[in-house]
């Protein structure tokens, strides 16, 4: 079997055309772009194999699909969901579709409320998130959270609310002060953080 990352166009032309300076330099350039194809060739199997890699080439193609939210992916699976949706996210980023589609991979499902449905001003809207895996909640993951939904919306609309709804056992770690608020076991409705900097529970 011909490994194509040892094929050499140079090998394959006649003794005549390789006494021509010009054409062995035509095909040593060649061979570097064939070099270069042979090696993306390699890679392939990766997506096709997604299910059986391990997390350092799962991050690995995460950083190569410049895949948004990775910092909210905490299981190989959610990594794997990233990649595999990476794409489609992209290609329909700033719509209300992209938005619910992210948080939904990454165990958060988002309920949008747009200024119409709840009385708000003029293109503005709000989100109630539902964390579905025992997740920490921390003023830095809040802060992601608000950085996430802002790098997904469309430019016109603008983000006034994030409310949190824990499904299931889970934990919100809140600075106050200078100390920690650690809610623990919290009900269906936990509270809800204002965006814009001013991040409160409520």
């Amino acid at each position: 079997m011909v490994n194509a990352t040892q094929i050499r166009l140079s090998n394959l032309l006649t003794p005549n055309l390789l006494a021509d300076e010009n054409i062995r330099n035509a095909a040593s350039s060649i061979d570097a772009e064939l070099q270069a194809i042979a090696s993306a060739a390699e890679r392939l199997p990766f997506l096709a194999n997604l299910d059986s890699l391990d997390e350092q080439w799962l991050d690995e193609l995460l950083w190569q699909f410049h895949a948004e939210g990775i910092e909210f992916a905490e299981t190989p699976e959610e990594k794997r969901e990233l990649i595999r949706n990476s794409i489609e996210i992209h290609r329909t980023k700033g719509t209300r579709y992209a938005l619910e589609r992210i948080l939904e991979i990454l165990s958060m499902e988002g309920v949008i409320e747009e200024w119409w449905e709840f009385d708000g001003d003029p293109f503005t809207f709000r989100i109630d998130v539902n964390i579905k895996s025992d997740r920490v909640i921390t003023d830095e993951k809040l802060n992601l959270l608000e950085k996430l939904v802002n790098g997904f919306k469309n430019t016109r609309s603008h983000l006034t609310k994030i409310g949190s709804n824990l499904t299931t056992k889970g934990t919100i770690e809140y600075s106050l002060a200078g100390e920690a608020l650690v809610l623990e076991s919290l009900p269906r409705y936990c509270g809800a953080f204002y965006a814009g900097g001013d991040n409160c529970l409520c």
